[in-house]
């Protein structure tokens, strides 16, 4: 009955236990900037998809600044491939004394096969959650005393282009219990799976450099000039024939 449903809601309140607000678009954003600057922030942990918000970046260097622990945890595709300022603004946090890694799923194809459908393609899942959790040292100043977490999540991107997008997003304020537990046991397991961002840049570095050259062959090729590299007797395009 709706007497029996406002009595069970007043009592939850009332316990001061869990409470879970509301925050349409980039006000996910604007309340962990928020969080960083005027709260008793003692670790924090982000599991994202795509970053690149200058003012994410500076929160953390904030909190970095204070002796705040940091963990980072990113999509690797995306890292290489696609937000221009992803990079740079993780290898900053990194120099600051973050810890910083990239995930990414697993076989898209099998995905696919477990649902009964054909997929072809050797397609990996994406590092895709969008979840901060930070842990808050409470003192009775606050009239609150001990640890209490504090976990936003939803489908926002930690990046400027979602506020492009409808997005919706909750804050979950927590004790320490049974989620909380949860959500670090699920964060670390896809933690371990992941990379180090100094490898995965090298990686990828060494990926895009050998398609610039096999680039430039097939170019040459088409153009019906040999691409020869340095040493030998003739380089194509990019330099004079060196025979006898």
């Amino acid at each position: 009955s709706r007497e029996r449903y406002e009595k069970w809601r007043s009592l939850a309140e009332s316990s001061n236990r869990v409470r879970v607000s509301y925050l349409p678009g980039e006000q996910v954003h604007d309340e962990f900037v928020r969080l960083c600057a005027e709260e008793p922030v003692k670790q924090i942990w982000v599991s994202c998809y795509s970053f690149d918000r200058k003012e994410t970046c500076a929160a953390l260097e904030l909190v970095r600044n204070k002796g705040v622990s940091v963990v980072i945890l990113a999509d690797k595709d995306q890292f290489c491939n696609h937000t221009k300022e992803m990079m740079s603004s993780l290898f900053a946090l990194k120099s600051q004394g973050a810890q910083v890694r990239l995930g990414e799923g697993s076989s898209v194809r099998d995905a696919y096969r477990a649902a009964g459908r054909d997929f072809g393609g050797g397609l990996l899942g994406k590092q895709h959650c969008k979840t901060v959790l930070l842990k808050m040292e409470y003192s009775d100043v606050e009239a609150l005393e001990g640890e209490e977490y504090i976990c936003l999540m939803g489908s926002a991107n930690w990046s400027v282009a979602t506020g492009a997008n409808h997005e919706s997003n909750v804050k979950i304020e927590s004790p320490p219990g049974t989620f909380v537990r949860d959500w670090l046991k699920d964060f670390y397991e896809w933690w371990e799976r992941g990379a180090c961002i100094v490898e995965v840049e090298r990686e990828s570095s060494q990926k895009k450099q050998a398609e610039r050259t096999r680039r430039i062959i097939e170019d040459d090729e088409e153009d019906g000039k040999p691409f020869r590299r340095s040493g030998s007797r003739s380089q194509g395009r990019y330099g004079k024939k060196t025979g006898n």
